[in-house]
């Protein structure tokens, strides 16, 4: 089966909350960190992707604009979902290859919340933010950062916020 990628639009986003709430059924999304950031947050469509297969909504990765703690706004990539049944198929690793080359033309660094071993590939690690923290319920550990411009988070001391 092929599988289209074409940029999140705003007709996608009812169908693409309704996979993620059933992708991530599991967590308590409420008292997470992560809901926190994105809360409220509208997505930055020109980084954010879905996957269709027969024109059905298989996977998606959405970004959103944070705050660093000087008050610049930096793209989260996340959450990246892709449906049960697709699963295995490598849908997410294209979805975040297609995000990341948006997001490296225009952006001087990128943060996401996630495990290490899945993100490192692509250039995340925790060494550059090491002075960022999340506020609530999060892992320390899951909180990664990608420099585009070398040094980009060094002046940054302190907690990410959501972006109003």
């Amino acid at each position: 089966m092929h599988t289209v990628i074409y940029r999140l639009e705003e007709k996608d986003d009812d169908a693409i909350a309704d996979l993620i709430r059933r992708g991530f059924r599991w967590l308590s999304s409420f008292n997470r960190a992560v809901h926190v950031l994105r809360k409220d947050n509208h997505p930055i469509y020109n980084y954010s992707f879905v996957a269709t297969q027969n024109a059905q909504i298989i996977g998606s990765v959405r970004s959103t604009y944070v705050l660093l703690p000087t008050g610049k706004k930096i793209p989260l990539l996340g959450p990246i979902v892709v449906r049960e049944d697709f699963r295995g198929l490598k849908i997410s690793k294209t979805l975040v290859q297609k995000a990341l080359s948006k997001i490296k033309k225009n952006e001087s660094g990128v943060l996401v919340i996630g495990k290490a071993p899945y993100f490192s590939p692509y250039g995340f690690d925790s060494q550059c933010i090491e002075n960022l923290q999340l506020t609530g319920n999060v892992d320390p550990f899951s909180l990664l950062g990608l420099e585009i411009e070398k040094g980009i988070f060094s002046n940054e001391k302190g907690s990410v916020r959501a972006c109003p």
